[in-house]
């Protein structure tokens, strides 16, 4: 029997940890261990109480304590994982029953062995409409230029959603998956793949970042068979000023990364994309004034414009900071 490991980071979120430890427990396929990783406080003992206050669960859990934001979390948690696949799974995800059985029965269908990840599909994409809205018009303004769900644009240095289209049940080769809902073989790690530490504090794109460098060597794929429930819980998240603007510099840092030297051409259409989202945004914010849509807008702004501060040309020189947090 493969052994399977659970990694979480979470923050601020005993009411979540509660529910995905029953949701995992009630897996057809039980994971060997959890492996929690809490970024709280010294003296929140409310996720540790949570653990323990856990009844008779089918699986044993390492709870620890590391600070850094989700995507170091990880890093912490791979280091001590057993499990020859192991599982990336937020605090705040429930996956369908069979999830876990029916990702190990397609690794299983892998002869070459070279899957390196399996992630599973969401059952209700959030704000799904206004995605698809949003990649239509890239579609009619020429700026999408044929993109598939779930890869990667190197001309540009844009990602067509996965959840923009319905996988169906169908196994799918992707570029990119999300880091929570993904299994990974543990191959990959013992390779030295790891979540970048640029992506401290605010963790996004870190997951896309990683699938793209591993992606070099190994496989990936999404599973539309494999279904999960986002709750998008609301704790432990950054202001939508602070998000918004964050998804925009680390967005910038993953280009000039994976793509140190661009030509002109690519600039033009990385800060093109980004500014048709912004347009998009400030249409959104004037036409539903409530909620965080001008915080939203505005951050978008805010991370183009520190973001090109930061990464301004083209050249191969350009190479990204170590920090993150610098708003």
């Amino acid at each position: 029997m493969r052994r399977l490991s659970v990694v979480t980071p979470t923050f601020d979120r005993p009411a979540e940890v509660a529910g995905m430890l029953a949701n995992l427990a009630a897996q057809t396929a039980l994971p060997d261990e959890l492996i929690l990783v809490d970024g709280s406080p010294p003296g929140d003992l409310r996720t540790e109480g949570a653990v323990r206050d856990a009844e008779d669960l089918p699986f044993p859990v390492t709870y620890l304590r590391a600070t850094g934001g989700a995507a170091l979390q990880r890093n912490v948690g791979i280091d001590m994982a057993s499990g020859e696949f192991v599982a990336l799974i937020d605090d705040d995800v429930r996956l369908a029953p069979a999830f876990f059985e029916r990702i190990l029965a397609a690794f299983a269908q892998d002869s070459e062995g070279d899957t390196g990840c399996i992630a599973g599909c969401l059952l209700n994409p959030p704000r799904d409409q206004l995605r698809r809205f949003r990649w239509a018009i890239h579609k009619w303004l020429g700026t999408r230029r044929g993109q598939l769900a779930g890869t990667f644009d190197w001309g540009s240095g844009h990602i067509f959603s996965r959840i923009c289209e319905d996988p169906g049940e169908e196994l799918r080769r992707v570029d990119v998956v999300g880091s929570g809902c993904a299994v990974w073989r543990r191959a990959v790690f013992d390779q030295g793949y790891r979540f970048s530490p640029y992506f401290h504090t605010y963790s996004y794109n870190e997951d896309f970042h990683l699938a793209l460098r591993a992606g070099h060597q190994w496989r990936i794929f999404d599973l539309g068979a494999a279904r999960f429930e986002h709750l998008q819980a609301r704790a432990g998240r950054p202001p939508a000023w602070d998000g918004m603007a964050h998804q925009v510099i680390n967005s910038r840092f993953l280009f000039v990364d994976l793509v140190p030297a661009r030509t002109t051409s690519q600039e033009a259409r990385f800060w093109g994309r980004h500014g048709v989202d912004l347009v998009g945004r400030l249409f959104l914010a004037m036409a539903r004034p409530t909620g965080d849509a001008w915080r939203e807008a505005s951050g978008h702004a805010a991370g183009m414009i520190r973001a090109y501060r930061r990464w301004p040309g083209r050249r191969a020189t350009s190479s990204p900071s170590d920090r993150s947090d610098e708003i």
